[in-house]
């Protein structure tokens, strides 16, 4: 199925003249099973991932919703809502470009002739890049940075905290009240005195009601209240 649905994306990309064609390029791929210990194995499992992650999510959608078996089905929405998040995506570009620095060493280092000092000089040029990328970053750390600053940080960092994921496992009520600080028009300080007090009666409502498990993400909570008329306003006092 996966390369399948690669096939077709290919063709309907080369209608629309979005890549080119020619000798070598387009080939077909496939997810690449990593070994246990060797990086370019680990490697070469990222990057199909990178080029195939379209088809993947196709294949679990399909999977979660017509799987041979309740357990199949099952684990493809477990990996569905990890590979949907921010958190994957970021984490995967950024092992792709660790890895990338460190293949050529590790093809080095597997080598029964290779000269020890030229391992030596490889070590110290592949620990230059790395802590290049320490502290100048890559190409999605500093997008970030320019898309988000300091305060539109704090307030998806506070926001956070109303994840329904995991159990309610973020509910931070620090960090919640953080939130009200940055509407200080709609939030007196007596106010976030009562407030401290109604986000504990919140959470151990939501955590107890069985209609709030399962829950992936803030907006399916955020539906699940508005259709249930819940009494917790709280949320929307926050800004939902």
């Amino acid at each position: 199925m996966l390369r399948e649905s690669h096939k077709k994306r290919i063709q309907e990309e080369i209608g629309n003249n979005e890549i080119e064609t020619g000798k070598g390029l387009n080939q077909e791929i496939s997810l690449v099973r990593a070994g246990d210990t060797r990086w370019n194995s680990h490697l070469k499992t990222i990057v199909s991932l990178i080029a195939l992650f379209p088809e993947v999510i196709q294949v679990l959608e399909y999977v979660e919703d017509d799987g041979d078996n309740g357990a199949s089905r099952l684990q493809a929405k477990g990996l569905l809502s990890y590979l949907k998040t921010f958190e994957f995506v970021f984490y995967m570009h950024l092992i792709s470009t660790i890895l990338g620095l460190t293949n050529s060493l590790s093809h080095a280092l597997q080598r029964k002739d290779e000269d020890i000092l030229e391992a030596i000089d490889l070590i110290g040029t592949t620990k230059g890049h790395i802590q290049m990328l320490r502290e100048n970053g890559f190409d999605q750390i500093r997008e970030f940075g320019d898309r988000f600053g300091e305060i539109s940080t704090d307030l998806l960092q506070n926001m956070a905290a109303l994840n329904p994921c995991i159990s309610f496992s973020q509910f931070n009520k620090s960090n919640l009240l953080k939130l009200s600080q940055m509407y200080p028009r709609d939030f007196e300080d007596k106010e976030r005195i009562i407030l401290k007090h109604e986000l504990d009666i919140y959470y151990h409502s939501v955590y107890n009601d069985v209609r709030f498990a399962n829950l992936n993400g803030i907006a399916e909570l955020a539906r699940l209240m508005v259709q249930q008329e819940s009494i917790f306003l709280i949320l929307y006092s926050i800004g939902y």
